[in-house]
């Protein structure tokens, strides 16, 4: 009987666990958007920070190029209210010309037709999602870490960078040669956020 009463409890208990797991979801607000490599709302996002990118061979669609984008960006498809894809041609190289935006910035890729390479990224923050947000005052030395934490193999010595003033708030802007990427940056000083980024890596 005794066996039988044990039996029945590690039943129950592990019937219990697995209620747990279910419910242990994370709350995800609605309308939110992705935090990933472009979400404005983490400074080391926008824009990918690897210029060894995986490739596949054969030539791409349209669809699959603004998957790649998508990606790289960290966007969702659901956080878009328009985008655009353009089949183009740059120096010899067939690209697709991609544009995308959301409530809280806009987005713009070249990507080699040819095995889906990003060849060029940038995106600009809307300046009244930054202001919305809570100040956290920067310094010099912190907006070039913010620099590292997407382009790790940079070194502070690699990062040029100036203070700028516009309608009362300032803004370090600056950028960085590394390899055959230029990358160039204005991140706000009052939050921290990377209000504008771009790199090309054709340079």
């Amino acid at each position: 009987m005794k066996r039988i009463f044990i039996i029945m409890a590690l039943a129950a208990a592990m019937a219990l666990s697995g209620c747990s797991v279910k419910s242990g979801r994370p709350a995800v607000r609605e309308n939110e958007p992705a935090q990933g490599s472009g979400y404005p709302g983490n400074p080391q996002n926008g824009g990918s920070a690897d210029t060894a990118q995986p490739s596949q061979t054969g030539e791409i669609d349209a669809d699959h190029a603004l998957s790649i984008a998508l990606e790289d960006a960290g966007v969702s498809k659901d956080d878009l209210f328009s985008y655009k894809t353009e089949r183009d041609r740059d120096n010899g190289m067939s690209i697709y010309e991609i544009e995308f935006d959301t409530d809280y910035g806009d987005y713009s890729y070249e990507i080699e037709t040819n095995g889906g390479r990003i060849i060029s990224a940038d995106y600009d923050v809307d300046d009244r999602y930054i202001r919305s947000l809570e100040d956290s005052p920067i310094t010099e030395e912190d907006a070039k870490a913010i620099v590292q934490s997407k382009v790790p193999e940079a070194s502070a010595e690699d990062i040029w960078l100036q203070e700028e003033w516009d309608d009362g708030f300032s803004s370090f802007e600056g950028g960085l040669y590394l390899d055959d990427a230029k990358y160039e940056f204005e991140i706000d000083a009052q939050t921290g956020i990377i209000s504008s980024w771009s790199v090309d890596y054709r340079w």
